[in-house]
């Protein structure tokens, strides 16, 4: 995630928590997860401050103070002299901090972002906001946030197709794990793995930094895919060769000289009977596979035709792989 990124997701947070204390009128002193979030780090504890320091700011109430104050009454007295009646400043108080909440709240509403999640083997099209479209591969979640400048999507598990809607004044981000990628218009799709995101290109350029790496910019373009590990060390783009960006929506998956633990991985994602490795280190072989997303027997055939593998089954809804002996 880039320093930027990072800082207005704390923000946005920090906003979460402080407007959670206002609806619900609960302090957050006593609150055992705010305190967790509050103390894990520095920059945590500075937003939150900074943001309740500008929201309870009277400097501000004052600024929308002439949207709510009415008219100063005047009161006649003998003689023909007229005084104000400060009757109506309480209410006019009120009032005005009424409307900063719901500012306030808007505001936040504008920047929480929309979660989406699928179930396991489920696929998921959205049309969004901006006219770009989403298809949600199976057991997937991504956040969503769109603000005037900038649209968002956090791919927190499973693997996203992207279609943009081209606007050089509003940039698309998304983020994987410790992964962002910058498009403006193009077509691509992110799998964000057990140790590392995949990134393939169908059409236009898509821009790649890593968290190892944050002044380096990868320019992966249509054709071309590019691995990056789980800290978000970016390989070279390589051209996809039969793997298209976005074959898995039609229930087809492809891997080429790809780790078991991945191939693994997604299997769990479209079938309810879980596959799991009897050995982690099952997980660093490489292997070369194609079958049908549902159809599980055909990839459990598939992996023991290229590798040494005997495959158990010690409950109906659950798989083990282990190395066959010799």
């Amino acid at each position: 995630m880039t320093e930027a990124g990072n800082d207005e997701t704390i923000r946005a947070e920090a906003r979460d928590w402080l407007l959670r204390q206002a609806l619900d009128d609960e302090s957050l002193e006593h609150n055992e997860a705010f305190q967790r979030w509050y103390q894990a780090s520095e920059l945590n504890a500075r937003a939150f401050d900074d943001v309740q320091r500008t929201w309870s700011d009277a400097s501000t109430l004052q600024e929308l103070r002439h949207l709510v104050e009415p008219p100063v009454p005047q009161v006649a007295l003998k003689g023909g002299a007229k005084v104000a009646n400060d009757s109506w400043r309480p209410r006019a108080l009120a009032a005005g901090v009424a409307l900063f909440s719901v500012i306030g709240l808007l505001i936040w509403t504008q920047q929480r972002p929309q979660v989406y999640q699928t179930a396991v083997g489920e696929l998921r099209e959205l049309a969004l906001s901006d006219g770009s479209t989403l298809t949600l591969g199976g057991k997937t979640v991504v956040a969503i946030r769109m603000t005037e400048k900038k649209r968002f999507a956090e791919l927190r598990s499973g693997e996203i197709f992207l279609s943009v809607h081209p606007d050089k004044q509003r940039p698309f981000f998304v983020e994987a794990g410790e992964t962002s990628l910058k498009v403006v218009g193009t077509q691509f799709d992110v799998r964000r793995g057990v140790a590392q995101v995949e990134i393939g290109v169908l059409e236009g350029t898509v821009e790649v930094v890593g968290e190892r790496e944050p002044q380096a910019v990868k320019r992966v373009h249509g054709g071309q895919q590019l691995v990056a590990s789980g800290s978000g060390q970016l390989g070279e783009p390589q051209l996809t060769g039969p793997i298209s960006p976005g074959l898995w929506r039609k229930g087809q998956r492809v891997y080429i000289d790809a780790p078991l633990r991945e191939i693994v991985a997604d299997a769990n994602r479209y079938s309810q009977q879980s596959v799991e490795l009897a050995d982690a280190s099952l997980g660093e072989l490489k292997v070369s596979v194609s079958f049908r997303a549902e159809n599980q027997q055909q990839m459990l055939n598939s992996l023991q035709l290229a590798l040494p593998l005997t495959v158990e089954r010690p409950q109906p809804d659950r798989i083990v792989l282990r190395a066959a002996t010799r």
